[in-house]
């Protein structure tokens, strides 16, 4: 099962705002949740022992020493397995990556998700031979198979992504890579994905970008011709590439429209953060920066490869996110260090708008990131984040679960065992079972029934339904499965 991600730093309070009707967000914080937290990483998400519930990666800092000078980073990683209580069991299959960024998908299309990681191996320090890349195969029970990547530059001080770049249906790897020896340069790099678990290097026009610190990217196909174009930004200019295909690149100079009908660029990033999502709810990604200069700037997409602004706050945060958490169609907004505050903030759609809703002002973590995803499966997306104390400069984990759609859960006696493959997919969901299925139901994430139907030959056409998250019901006369699936 392979689900979008996305990045944010959340949460803290037993509940995020009070209690609800049916349709608000509110979320419920879960305790002794036993997820290993980290600062200065990422993590990823999979169901890498294909039980239907979603496992969580980490890999980063969990504590901070500040002797010697400057100071020293305590770096692990850690695979937490969902025991399907909102309880996870921590093992150590990347043992040896001291730190690095994992990213998730089927990258050798043998049905098993498999992990990505480019970073630190065995101990973290300066030296460019001690950065590799790994290929953990997945082998479907929760343990991988070791490959090592080979790659003729130096991963140094390396972000990598999972996207499908090259517009194939698989994803491949994309690096941003800050290269020492070219006087900071970032470069962004590529490996197609082969199908096979090995990779190709990819050659492209892109232009060496400068700054070596403060950089922002972001991943979203602006022009709706396939291939996921790129932000970008740093020191320098905030740049928006159009991807063509095959590496070749072509920079849109002045992309913003203004009130007036004239054309200028994004203004400056320094340090900066990028989000790409749906802000006015007509399907095209809009892309929102926030950046050093006390700003956080909100830009629609016109459909014409311009943008226009829509909305500004006069504050700016390291970590923001873009995600519809109540399935209207109109993306959420979260903020870390809203104001310089020390308080992270939801802020709700209103139809393109953002509001601020006062019950859900969010404790904040330092030096994190997190994930949106369904983790105990009952429908909606729940709040996974992870960073440093202010205080303690320990890591600390925290996990909310939503209380928009309950009761879709499949725990217990009655639970009906599926699988359900290619998730996502364009076309047909296909089924697996050791029992005979007889129906199926799928909703969307606001509980409308859009198809339903006998099954004949467990297989489940979506191509005439609209790109979006769906709630699938499968019955054997008996028991129920339920799944959410993605329709690409």
């Amino acid at each position: 099962m392979k689900n979008f991600i996305f990045l944010l730093m959340l949460v803290a309070g037993c509940y995020l705002g009070a209690q609800q009707h049916s349709g608000e967000l509110s979320f419920t914080r879960g305790l002794n949740h036993g997820i290993q937290g980290k600062f200065a990483g990422k993590p990823a998400v999979g169901d890498f022992d294909e039980d239907g519930l979603l496992d969580i990666v980490t890999i980063g800092a969990i504590k901070q020493v500040m002797t010697p000078i400057p100071f020293t980073l305590v770096i692990e990683s850690h695979l937490h397995i969902n025991n399907g209580d909102r309880t996870w069991t921590a093992s150590t299959p990347f043992q040896h990556l001291a730190g690095g960024e994992p990213v998730v998908d089927d990258f050798n299309n043998d049905g098993h998700e498999d992990v990505f990681i480019s970073g630190v191996f065995e101990s973290y320090n300066q030296n460019p031979e001690n950065f590799k890349s790994f290929l953990y195969l997945g082998n479907g029970d929760g343990t991988f198979i070791e490959v090592e990547i080979i790659i003729s530059w130096t991963p140094f001080y390396t972000s990598c992504f999972a996207i499908d770049f090259d517009g194939d249906g698989d994803k491949d790897i994309v690096f941003r890579w800050v290269d020492k020896y070219d006087r900071g340069k970032t470069k962004i790099k590529f490996l197609r994905n082969n199908g096979d678990g090995t990779f190709t290097e990819v050659t492209s026009n892109l232009p060496d970008l400068d700054g070596e610190t403060g950089l922002g990217i972001a991943f979203a196909d602006i022009d709706g011709n396939g291939y996921p174009d790129i932000f970008y930004g740093g020191q320098g200019p905030t740049r928006l590439f159009l991807n063509y295909g095959s590496g070749n690149f072509e920079e849109v100079i002045n992309p913003v429209r203004t009130g007036g009908g004239q054309f200028v660029p994004f203004p400056p990033a320094g340090i900066v953060s990028f989000a790409t999502g749906n802000i006015n709810g007509d399907s095209l990604p809009d892309f929102v920066m926030s950046h050093e200069g006390d700003q956080t700037l909100f830009y629609v997409n016109n459909g014409d490869g311009s943008f226009s602004l829509s909305q500004q706050f006069n504050w700016t945060s390291d970590t923001i996110f873009l995600h519809d958490f109540d399935g209207d169609g109109y993306d959420e907004f979260y903020a870390s260090s809203a104001n310089n505050d020390d308080d992270g903030r939801l802020f709700l759609n209103d139809g393109g708008t953002f509001s601020l809703n006062k019950a859900l002002l969010l404790k904040q973590l330092y030096f994190g990131s997190a994930i949106a995803a369904d983790f105990d499966g009952d429908g909606d997306d729940d709040l996974f984040y992870m960073g440093k104390h202010p205080q303690t400069d320990f890591a600390e984990a925290e996990i909310y679960f939503s209380n928009l759609i309950m009761g879709t859960s499949d725990q217990g006696e009655n639970k009906l065992s599926v699988r359900v493959y290619p998730n996502p997919t364009s076309s047909v969901l296909h089924l697996e079972s050791d029992v005979r299925l007889e129906s199926f139901e799928l909703y969307t994430l606001a509980g409308v029934r859009v198809s339903r139907g006998a099954l004949y030959e467990n297989r489940i056409s979506l191509e005439n339904l609209p790109a979006g998250v769906y709630i699938l019901k499968v019955h054997d006369g008996k028991k129920v499965f339920t799944q959410k699936v993605i329709k690409k």
